[in-house]
């Protein structure tokens, strides 16, 4: 996982999750005593990992710093709906260097609550514009007018979308500042009477993480719910879906050269927040896309060219630079069924044979029947004779961002 961000709650009890769209609402006291929300983020190492088939695969380690968390914002939202924080994290120096740690303290953070925390990164994300000239955000949105003291505009961040237009457009297309990500926490702090231990100093170094029905599951060694002091987990979720593409020749005979590639129904764009129905652990099973993706009417063919032709060598693995593309959830009524799935995506190569160019047929994608954000897809492609792809796809949760101690950007 290689990067992360750790979040230390100041007289913080224990920790919860729910969708970005909903909270419990909690009795608040009268005069609820204020705690102070330590924000530390620490470098480790430089190189997140996603995962993919381990860690000896050749695509564990990140491709680029792009997969880097450069920025990273805070808000923290109480039960009223009211911004009680708004903190901004730069993690990079002038000139790209990653700092080494920063610490951020959030103070007057009410007790007795339950809190929602939206984690932002990389919100200053650009990219080409497919369409004009210059750059344009990969997600279109002034987060520096949520205000501490005002109320969290969560329905306009509830329809926020990341949008591609059609053909070759992809996020990484000219992309500067790293890929957006973003995720929500529940998080419930206890009633802390004025002469509670800690108060002014951090104290403590466990948590308690809790179950749908509020029991303590997993409690960490040494934690003790009388001392006020306690540190959360939380982690951030990759706005993307990854795409690495692997092509080898194994033609007994003739040229190959790979020209491009094309897929069949890419979303044109998706919820900026996380909308998630299911996970398992922090693995998105199931998740909510805007209305006209999911009627159809939001996808297109994508469509990769080389800047050059690259010569295959036979048996030489060719891969592809990364693509992020959006997360989907496209239904084809001819896909191919797969055990109790259904094949929806389909794609091809551009290839150039002997000198003449060959757009091979569009072949269904095994094992790939939806695209949820944080996913890593790796292709391979494996050219036969006669003139014949065998497609092998690996899905893997994209190596998600835990931000906890131990973990660097």
């Amino acid at each position: 996982m290689g990067k992360s961000v750790y979040i230390v709650f100041l007289l913080a009890a224990v920790l919860g999750m729910s969708s970005c769209h909903e909270g419990k609402d909690v009795e608040i006291a009268t005069k609820p005593e204020p705690v102070v929300l330590k924000v530390k983020v620490s470098l480790s190492d430089l190189l997140p990992k996603t995962r993919a088939e381990g860690d000896n695969s050749p695509y564990a380690v990140a491709a680029n710093d792009n997969e880097k968390v450069q920025t990273l914002r805070v808000i923290v939202v109480n039960s009223r709906n009211e911004v009680e924080g708004n903190v901004h994290i730069n993690l990079m120096k002038d000139g790209g260097t990653p700092v080494e740690e920063q610490t951020v303290m959030m103070r007057n953070i009410a007790s007795n609550d339950t809190k929602m925390i939206y984690l932002i990164a990389n919100e200053e994300a650009t990219r080409k514009s497919p369409v004009s000239v210059g750059d344009v955000p990969l997600v279109d949105y002034d987060f520096n007018k949520i205000k501490a003291g005002g109320k969290f505009p969560i329905d306009e961040l509830f329809e926020l979308k990341m949008q591609l237009n059609e053909n070759s457009d992809h996020l990484s297309n000219g992309l500067k500042g790293g890929l957006p990500m973003s995720e929500c926490h529940r998080v419930r702090i206890p009633v802390v009477p004025p002469d509670a231990p800690g108060r002014d100093e951090l104290v403590g170094d466990g948590f308690f993480l809790l179950d749908e029905n509020d029991q303590i599951i997993n409690p960490a060694p040494g934690a003790d719910e009388e001392i006020f002091g306690y540190r959360q987990t939380l982690w951030i979720t990759r706005t993307a879906v990854k795409f690495t593409c692997e092509v080898t020749n194994n033609q007994t005979a003739g040229r190959v050269k790979l020209k491009g590639l094309r897929m069949q129904k890419m979303a044109g764009e998706a919820y900026f927040l996380p909308r998630v129905l299911e996970r398992d652990g922090h693995e998105i099973k199931e998740f909510a896309v805007p209305v006209e993706t999911m009627e159809n009417n939001k996808h297109f063919e994508f469509k990769y060219d080389l800047s050059a032709t690259e010569e295959l060598q036979k048996g030489k693995p060719f891969v592809l630079p990364p693509i992020y593309l959006l997360e989907g959830k496209y239904t084809d009524k001819n896909g191919v069924k797969e055990g109790d799935n259904i094949c929806n995506y389909q794609t091809a190569l551009i290839l150039e044979r002997d000198g003449k160019q060959d757009t091979t047929s569009y072949m269904y994608l095994p094992n790939l029947p939806v695209l949820p954000r944080n996913t890593h897809v790796v292709l391979r492609a494996t050219i036969n004779d006669p003139a014949d792809i065998l497609w092998k796809v690996d899905v893997v949760p994209y190596g998600e961002v835990i931000l906890e101690p131990g973990f660097g950007i």
